[in-house]
């Protein structure tokens, strides 16, 4: 049997089509769970080690990628409130 990594575990859990499946199987109305029965029979791919790194590394960069692009998104938006407020003062001044 191979090494499954956590990293990749969580990974493999979180991937759109396990979501989707985990869906399907949910129970409740206001909160849905799975029961630990349908988690037992949940499909795990299972890879080799370097490709399970490679693929946890990459979407650890895409979340890096992600956090920094929303920096600068918030950054720019605050440069353009500020830049707004000092054009409005300097309009009710003069």
């Amino acid at each position: 049997m191979g090494v499954l990594t956590p990293d990749f575990l969580a990974w493999q859990i979180n991937h759109h089509d396990i979501q989707m499946r985990l869906t399907r199987l949910g129970q409740g109305t206001l909160q849905q769970s799975v029961s630990k029965a349908q988690l037992k029979i949940l499909p795990i791919t299972l890879p080799s080690l370097k490709q399970q790194t490679l693929i946890t590394a990459y979407q650890e960069a895409a979340r890096k990628e992600a956090d920094a692009l929303q920096a600068l998104i918030v950054n720019r938006d605050q440069e353009v409130r500020a830049l707004g407020s000092a054009v409005l003062a300097e309009a009710r001044a003069g």
